[in-house]
């Protein structure tokens, strides 16, 4: 992305609170974390901590550190890229949350 298109992204950031980014992430590791979240989902993918049952509304921390397939995937780093053009090169990651509602 062009220094001035980030340059815009980081003032619609600043005045609305949220910003879109087309194509951060490409169609094939988006659809790697959808398999990966879907599973969770299903309750393939468990963790003795998580006490959660399939169809219940679902916030988990750590999953990265659980779910084969987001595991060493790059979406972090590029989420941390982007934050740190939009709010400075001081932020970290620290954990990821899994969220899921189903519909009621």
């Amino acid at each position: 992305m062009s220094q001035t298109r980030m340059e815009d992204k980081k003032t619609f950031f600043e005045t609305h609170g949220y910003v879109i980014m087309e194509g951060c992430i490409d169609a094939s590791l988006l659809k790697n974390i959808q398999k990966g979240y879907h599973k969770v989902v299903q309750g393939e993918v468990r963790d003795p901590g998580w006490n959660w049952r399939p169809g219940e509304m679902l916030q988990i921390g750590g999953s990265c550190a659980v779910v084969p397939e987001l595991k060493h995937s790059p979406h972090i780093d590029i989420i941390l890229n982007v934050a740190r053009q939009l709010t400075g090169s001081d932020i970290e990651f620290w954990y990821d949350q899994l969220i899921y509602k189903p519909a009621s």
